[in-house]
């Protein structure tokens, strides 16, 4: 069974978010979200989001939909906001009573995306957030540059694709396997990746021997 991602776009239907003149959070939150969640799919995660339309979703139902469909992490997307528009950056947060491994989650997908865009980076954050709180698997709440910035907002209109790939690249990074570029491919389906395998050995040196071999032709290989 593949790894369960919950995607989470912060606010949504009458609850706007973050405001500035005719922007609105929620609506960057589920650009972001989608965004995201199609790099994951190529990657052959399985993703669910708690809202894919502009809707409202109370808190307890994110996380309680996320719990109830067993997924293996929690990724809530945000944009920030301050009285001033000096503010900007992006951080990272975490429930301020997790363990070490939520913090490398997080920290994994935070270093990606300051690699994108180093702009007044802010770190990794405890706060107590309903939906880091709430969630029974490792979560993090990434608050991707402050709205009431506009080269923050000019950074998430124009980098945004890469932004989405440096989220997967961190999670990709958090669980040890390779990120597979697709930028020179086209698939019939973008959101489809098919894999091949080639074979299975009860012997890790028969395996080690094989990817060797597929190495040496030009092959990608990996053992899972």
């Amino acid at each position: 069974m593949s790894t369960i991602i919950c995607i989470d776009a912060g606010h949504g239907g009458r609850d706007s978010g973050a405001v500035k003149e005719n922007r609105y959070e929620k609506d960057d939150n589920l650009r972001f979200a989608l965004a995201v969640g199609k790099v994951l799919l190529i990657q052959g995660f399985q993703v669910i989001y708690t809202r894919t339309t502009d809707k409202v979703v109370s808190l307890q139902e994110r996380s309680n939909f996320a719990n109830k469909s067993n997924a293996d992490f929690y990724l809530s997307l945000h944009r920030n906001s301050y009285i001033t528009s000096t503010a900007c950056g992006i951080e990272n947060w975490i429930y301020q009573y997790t363990d070490q491994q939520t913090e490398r989650f997080a920290t994994c997908i935070y270093d990606e995306i300051i690699k994108v865009n180093s702009q007044a980076n802010r770190g990794v954050k405890r706060g107590n957030y309903h939906v880091l709180r709430e969630t029974n698997m490792p979560a993090c709440l990434l608050e991707l540059g402050f709205i009431s910035n506009n080269k923050d907002n000019l950074l998430f209109d124009t980098l945004l694709k890469q932004y989405a790939v440096a989220v997967v690249k961190g999670i990709c990074r958090y669980l040890n396997i390779p990120y597979q570029d697709s930028s020179n491919s086209k698939p019939d389906n973008p959101e489809i990746l098919y894999r091949v395998q080639v074979g299975a050995f009860s012997i890790k040196e028969n395996a080690e021997t094989l990817v060797s071999e597929l190495k040496e032709k030009g092959y990608s290989a990996y053992i899972v």
